[in-house]
């Protein structure tokens, strides 16, 4: 009897459980995004210029440790896939002169995998189905 309560004890958190991950990791990959966002725009601020395009991953030539923590930029993401500055790159047909995009982990299938093409084409990265 004490197992069976257990058990369904246990099946009515997990979801619980999963729901509370994904928020976590959501708010960490959002933080991450403001912090970076800041570093680079004070960075061009402060050098007249914004930094040349990197490689996923890659620290962008010209950024300091002292302006961007070269480890956080170079894990992968919360979500997986890798932090990615883009300079003045065009995506979808829109020209963007600064924009920090996270790669895509999952196999890329636009129909069935986690990253997939939103309304307008857009990158739509899929927490929960």
């Amino acid at each position: 009897m004490a197992v069976t309560i257990l058990s369904i004890l246990f099946f009515l958190a997990v979801p619980t459980y999963q729901r509370l991950q994904r928020k976590a990791k959501s708010a960490a990959i959002a933080n991450d995004l403001r912090v970076f966002a800041t570093v680079f725009q004070t960075h061009a601020h402060e050098a007249g210029a914004w930094p040349p395009e990197a490689a996923p991953g890659d620290v962008p030539l010209g950024l300091t440790p002292e302006e961007l923590k070269f480890d956080d930029w170079k894990r992968t993401t919360p979500m997986g896939g890798k932090f990615d500055w883009e300079y003045n790159q065009t995506h979808v047909g829109v020209k963007y002169q600064a924009a920090i995009l996270i790669t895509p982990t999952d196999d890329g299938n636009p129909v069935d995998g986690n990253f997939r093409r939103g309304i307008g084409d857009f990158p739509l990265f899929i927490i929960e189905k």
